[in-house]
């Protein structure tokens, strides 16, 4: 709703209370992880920007539109998410996660994929995925309502103005 600047700035955000809550247990290196979220803001706005503001906004279109785009952030989430977790387990020396569904799922893939890389991001895919859906559909959502009350607060006069 806010643009690129909010969304980057909102990660900014994000990541500041990882820092401030910082466990000890946690490398400050995990912080990497804003260029993760960083890139799915870009593609979030890139998308909407050149796709969804482009074709009509018919409700089914709209859906599969925003299923599209949840499967394009999951790749993204995951390929920048596993290069970043591969890159801090080379510095940090481990390859555990922040979460233990993640450890999980890396465990499971790293049995049948001789690369950690490759294991990192395909590991990640599942888990994405689900949040992409739920986080895509959700953000639209809140998308909507924000333009709903934006357009309730104007007066009415305000389109003769323009």
């Amino acid at each position: 709703y806010g643009g690129i600047g909010c969304g980057i700035f909102t990660t900014f955000i994000f990541q500041l209370g990882h820092l401030i809550t910082f466990d000890a247990g946690v490398s400050r290196i995990f912080l990497l992880y804003f260029f993760c979220s960083v890139s799915i803001a870009l593609t979030v706005w890139l998308y909407k920007k050149f796709i969804i503001d482009r074709h009509t906004h018919s409700i089914p279109f709209v859906f599969a539109e925003l299923l599209v785009l949840s499967l394009i952030v999951c790749i993204v989430a995951s390929v920048t998410g596993g290069c970043i977790s591969t890159f801090c387990a080379h510095i940090v020396g481990a390859e555990h996660e922040f979460s233990s569904p993640v450890d999980f799922m890396i465990l499971m893939f790293r049995a049948h994929i001789s690369s950690s890389l490759l294991a990192a991001i395909i590991s990640r895919i599942p888990i994405n995925i689900i949040d992409r859906i739920i986080t895509i559909f959700a953000g639209w959502g809140i998308y909507l309502l924000l333009k709903k009350i934006d357009t309730s607060f104007a007066p009415s006069h305000y389109s003769e103005l323009r």
